[in-house]
């Protein structure tokens, strides 16, 4: 499989939102809130990953680097490039599809 359809078939399968910078510096924020407030936050921290995982449809280890503030922007751009090539794709088919 090469890159672009590796991007086409990511860009099928996902569900959710999107991930963006502003969302993975939120998840961060409220995790470091979380760690300073209570010392039993292992439960807490792993209810804030499954939920980034869920609304974003991320992997385990990337929702579990994000809130430790681990290859953000790794993260970041990597559904960026999925979602910016699948609604390019749409667009060009679309217009293939007017033409």
């Amino acid at each position: 499989m090469d890159r672009e359809q590796w991007l086409e078939e990511k860009y099928q399968k996902h569900k959710g939102e999107w991930l963006n910078q502003k969302v993975a510096e939120e998840y961060r924020s409220r995790a470091k809130k979380i760690r300073n407030e209570t010392r039993e936050n292992i439960g807490e921290i792993r209810k804030l990953e499954q939920e980034l995982m869920e609304k974003y449809d991320i992997l385990e280890i990337e929702a579990t680097n994000i809130i430790w503030g681990y290859h953000i922007s790794d993260y970041v751009y990597k559904y960026e490039n999925i979602r910016k090539y699948g609604e390019n794709l749409e667009r060009k088919r679309a217009e293939e599809e007017g033409e």
